[in-house]
């Protein structure tokens, strides 16, 4: 049956469908393809298509934004193979571009009225995407569990660092202290501590020694002519040179 002119509308196609279709339809877009009975689109490559092809199509980089964008459009993944990434939409076939515009099955969910949305339950399209949210949220809710964990795996690590540290200088400290022990010195820091040793008084015990005192006992030697050592008197001669 030949459809009427008057139910199609070009202008209404969105860019992201027509930017899917090209991609889908044209070899050099890496990636995707359709599926051999021209009926789906079929993701055999899911990291090519992320580098070189999504890039493209959408301003996204992830490939769950992707396919969430996909569902709001109405695709719907196939349950044919589940591990492959192959989704449809009955107006969304090769060759035939005519029906990207025939009506608003590729347009925005969002978008539609609320009667339009009711239409689609009775065909299973509304379920699926429900039924895909509800996988994509368990699948955050288990990756936030994970990040959780880790957060508090890592936290716990880092105050057992801390603790051991603390330890650490908690014992260099003592140790410094019981070599080094100022007197009438309290410093406000480190700093200060070690500056105030270098400049402070001197440890009990460590006076500086005086020079040795000479023993009055022993006379002081010095030579006259004739190289005879002799004890010199109380009178000291003004005009003695003891090299002459």
């Amino acid at each position: 049956m030949e459809r009427s002119s008057t139910s199609f509308n070009f202008d209404k196609i969105p860019k992201f469908i027509m930017k899917l279709y090209k991609a889908t339809n044209n070899e050099k877009y890496k990636g995707i393809c359709w599926t051999p009975d021209g009926l789906k689109i079929h993701i055999y490559d899911r990291d090519v298509f992320v580098k070189e092809t999504l890039p493209l199509i959408s301003k996204t980089r992830e490939f769950g934004t992707f396919v969430r964008m996909l569902n709001s459009y109405g695709f719907v993944k196939s349950k044919d193979i589940e591990e492959e990434d192959i989704y449809y939409n009955k107006n969304f076939r090769k060759g035939r571009e005519d029906l990207l515009g025939f009506d608003d099955s590729l347009r925005m969910i969002k978008r539609k009225k609320s009667s339009d949305i009711r239409m689609r339950i009775g065909d299973g399209s509304l379920k699926e995407i429900v039924e895909y949210l509800y996988v994509q949220n368990q699948e955050l809710y288990t990756e936030l569990s994970v990040c959780k964990e880790r957060i508090e795996r890592q936290e716990r690590a880092l105050n057992g660092l801390i603790e051991i540290l603390s330890r650490v200088f908690r014992t260099n400290s003592q140790d410094l202290g019981a070599r080094i022990k100022p007197s009438g010195h309290n410093p406000h820091n480190e700093m200060d501590f070690f500056l105030g040793e270098l400049s402070g008084p001197l440890k009990e015990g460590c006076e500086p020694a005086s020079p040795p005192l000479q023993d009055k006992g022993i006379p002081e030697l010095s030579f006259k002519p004739g190289g005879i050592p002799h004890a010199d008197s109380d009178t000291k001669d003004d005009n003695y040179d003891p090299f002459f």
